[in-house]
């Protein structure tokens, strides 16, 4: 009995090592995966306050240099008008 065992479990050593690395490789690939989308994120955070930063930098220059209203209003419709800065402006 203890042959015909060992028998078998040569036989389906194969499969047992195929069923526990797979879903090993998968949950490295997602872990890859969840850390590289982590990071860009965390870049696109700052590019996104860089932007902000910018912009609240440019209209108070604006202001200072006596443009004023028009300038305000002249950077808000340009934001306006781009996708990605319709949420700075508020």
């Amino acid at each position: 009995m203890g042959v015909e065992c060992a028998e078998e479990f040569v036989k389906l050593s194969g499969w047992i090592v195929l069923l526990s690395i797979v879903p090993i490789v998968f949950s490295a690939i997602t872990i890859i995966l969840l850390c590289s989308s982590l990071l860009k994120v965390k870049k696109m955070i700052a590019i996104c306050d860089g932007i902000s930063a910018s912009a609240h930098w440019l209209s108070r220059t604006a202001v200072r240099a006596g443009i004023g209203e028009t300038a305000r209003v002249t950077i808000q419709e340009f934001a306006g008008n781009k996708p990605e800065l319709k949420r700075l402006l508020r």
